[in-house]
């Protein structure tokens, strides 16, 4: 038989990929009216569908054409992705036959374990943070072919080497990498969004774990302490609580220049 770990062609000098990325998603269709019967209900959240991708397949590329592939006669404007929470989906690779997946269900206490996908953060790679800080020689560059290198890969994206699970890695011969998605559809782009009370900034609550930036813009774990209508409070893990810093509870409101918080999906 085959052997099912990835290696280098001895012809061509490429790597073949045994288990590329799966991405398993649900279409909800929010143009669908309010269901008269739970058999409509049933059937608004049960369209399902699989694709794969490579690692080195630019991400925004892949998802787009999730995207388009999902609703075809939509526009960007009325379509979006909801991610399932990594650290659960990697908690489910490594548990026990029934798959059943202990503890927190997502990046927050209230949620479904989903959150939104910011497309625009796939490139350049700087947007999300890892290990506190963002690579600034990546953030700088204006020019198209700059940023066309910039985009983030599949692999990078999911951040697969730093969670072992790198195209070499013994932990790949478990099968494929696999992502579970949420496609969201409303009816025009002026709509309202049927998941919309699940957006991040709605669901944040005192005691739950984030990645925030402090005043110096440095990404670092903490935890919330308060909730207002428009803002939260943070201490960040490690140091005092006379460093803890107000950040905007939602994007793009207001005039700070601190980025709301980030969902930590270490938890």
């Amino acid at each position: 038989a085959t052997s099912p770990s990835p290696h280098k062609s001895s012809t061509t000098d490429c790597i073949i990929e045994t288990h590329p990325i799966e991405f398993r998603y649900s279409i909800i269709d929010g143009t669908v009216p309010n269901p008269p019967s739970p058999l409509t209900v049933s059937l608004r959240h049960t369209h399902e569908g699989m694709a794969l991708a490579s690692r080195d397949s630019m991400a925004g590329e892949v998802l787009r054409d999730l995207e388009r592939a999902a609703a075809p006669h939509r526009s960007s404007a009325c379509v979006r992705l909801w991610m399932r929470s990594p650290a659960q989906q990697l908690q489910q690779r490594g548990s026990g036959s029934n798959g059943v997946v202990s503890g927190r269900r997502g990046a927050t206490l209230r949620g479904d374990g989903y959150d939104l996908i910011e497309m625009e953060a796939l490139s350049p790679k700087a947007a999300r943070p890892v290990n506190g800080e963002v690579n600034e020689s990546l953030s700088s560059s204006s020019s198209k072919s700059d940023n066309a290198k910039q985009s983030m890969t599949v692999a990078e994206w999911l951040r697969l080497e730093e969670r072992g699970l790198g195209l070499m890695s013994k932990k790949t011969l478990l099968g494929p990498v696999v992502v579970e998605l949420l496609i969201e559809i409303r009816s025009s782009p002026t709509a309202r969004w049927s998941r919309e009370s699940l957006e991040l900034g709605n669901r944040w609550e005192v005691g739950d774990f984030v990645d925030a930036q402090d005043t110096a813009l440095k990404w670092y774990e903490g935890i919330i302490r308060e909730v207002t209508a428009d803002k939260v409070k943070v201490h960040y893990f490690g140091w005092a609580s006379k460093w803890d810093a107000t950040l905007p509870r939602y994007k793009n409101v207001g005039t700070s220049k601190l980025s709301p918080p980030a969902p930590l999906w270490t938890m």
